[in-house]
């Protein structure tokens, strides 16, 4: 029982030392925070003006919306708003990677969990550090995959009307968090289907898993007069197939080493060809299962980003699942024949971890707020927002730091 609680202490450290002068925002943060206190004013999901949020669907802004009515509209609000749901998710993908590895024949030492622990609160904490929708998805996410895998991998599993309304009620609670968790439906779809040999059965469970939580979130995007966040077309990526096809190695190999000299692509690497090389061993169907998952979920987002016109990279929070799941499920399926190269291995991507924690929480205490990009892209704790406030300079007063809200994304012509 103690073992369970070192993932969610080291991430609740990790996050205080990473948020000691406040925390990050950047144009998503915007829009979430804005349409939370919108909400709680009874003004519904939009901008201060009035105007809809078209880029993303509105769950996690409820989400703040009930801390901020309990808390207030202030920036610590936020924080421990998210540091909640980072404590929380270290618990629920501890639990994913202890249930599938033991439900797949391999016992795990408490040596390995320990270590395990500590890498999943490091890595959560230092990359899930600013206001992002992505802190909800991974929170879902690892309760969407055990109920995934108890499909899978239960020989007589049916369908039944219970088990079916939860997984639904999973996968549409991540599309109405953020749209690129369609890549997830999609990979549940396909290794459902492929894991039942493409029955009948299994054809429907992969469809609804797919098409009832799309057409809800259509159904909630127009009710909320959303229209389209992306141009959709062929040829429509901002990027080419080719710089896409390696942002697959290069972006989640940067959240496990510096990007520098290509690291990123070689640790990368080594982590596929790891994950492969002990899939082949025996108890090991946990493994293989979160190897096709992460396969078809990368080749999903591959496909929608070369198809929409996107600004980021897939890199940072949108590629954080590939090294959750492998590097978890891949360590504890070695560790019984490879105790220590598993933890020698494991040993360098906490180094990494612990490395930007120290880093970035030092700089959190020695540089000016300036420094750290007050006020479009870091506030303070005392930071809020008033609806009655859209533009201006920050202005003390009794309640904290009164700002602005940075009108990054909102239409030109339409912010005042």
């Amino acid at each position: 029982m103690k073992i369970n609680l070192i993932a969610p202490l080291v991430a609740l450290l990790s996050y205080v030392l990473l948020h000691w002068s406040g925390i990050g925002l950047d144009p998503d943060s915007w829009a979430a925070w804005q349409a939370a206190v919108s909400i709680v004013d009874g003004k519904g999901y939009s901008y201060f003006s009035g105007n809809p949020i078209h880029s993303w669907p509105p769950l996690y802004a409820f989400y703040l919306a009930a801390w901020i009515g309990v808390l207030g509209p202030a920036a610590w609000t936020l924080m421990i708003s998210n540091a909640t749901l980072v404590v929380l998710q270290t618990v629920l993908w501890m639990h994913f990677a202890r249930t599938i590895t033991r439900e797949s024949g391999t016992a795990i030492s408490s040596g390995a969990a320990i270590v395990l622990s500590v890498y999943v609160g490091l890595f959560v904490a230092v990359n899930e550090q600013s206001v992002f929708a992505h802190n909800l998805v991974y929170t879902i996410l690892p309760v969407f995959l055990v109920v995934v895998w108890r499909i899978v991998s239960v020989p007589s599993w049916r369908p039944k009307p219970s088990s079916m309304l939860g997984l639904l009620a999973l996968a549409t609670a991540l599309m109405l968090t953020h749209v690129s968790s369609l890549a997830f439906l999609a990979a549940a779809a396909a290794v459902i289907a492929l894991a039942r040999r493409l029955s009948i059965s299994a054809l429907l469970v992969g469809a609804s898993i797919v098409v009832l939580p799309t057409a809800i979130w259509l159904a909630v995007q127009a009710a909320l007069n959303q229209g389209g966040s992306h141009y959709v077309g062929f040829g429509a990526g901002r990027f080419s197939p080719l710089f896409y096809a390696a942002q697959l190695f290069d972006g989640p190999g940067s959240l496990l080493v510096p990007a520098k000299f290509g690291a990123q692509f070689i640790a990368m690497g080594l982590v596929w060809l790891a994950a492969l090389a002990v899939a082949r061993h025996p108890n090991t169907g946990g493994l293989r299962f979160g190897i096709a998952f992460v396969v078809f979920a990368a080749l999903t987002l591959y496909a929608i980003y070369n198809l929409s016109w996107i600004f980021s990279t897939l890199s940072g929070r949108l590629v954080l699942f590939v090294p959750l799941i492998l590097v978890c499920l891949t360590y504890l399926a070695a560790f019984p024949a490879w105790p220590r190269l598993a933890t020698a291995a494991l040993g360098v991507l906490i180094v990494a971890s612990a490395y930007w924690t120290a880093s970035w929480g030092a700089r959190q205490l020695t540089a000016d707020l300036a420094a750290l990009g007050f006020p479009e892209n870091f506030v303070p704790p005392g930071a809020y927002l008033s609806r009655d406030y859209r533009a201006g300079p920050p202005v003390p007063g009794p309640r904290g730091l009164l700002i602005a809200p940075s009108p990054f994304e909102e239409p030109r012509g339409l912010r005042n």
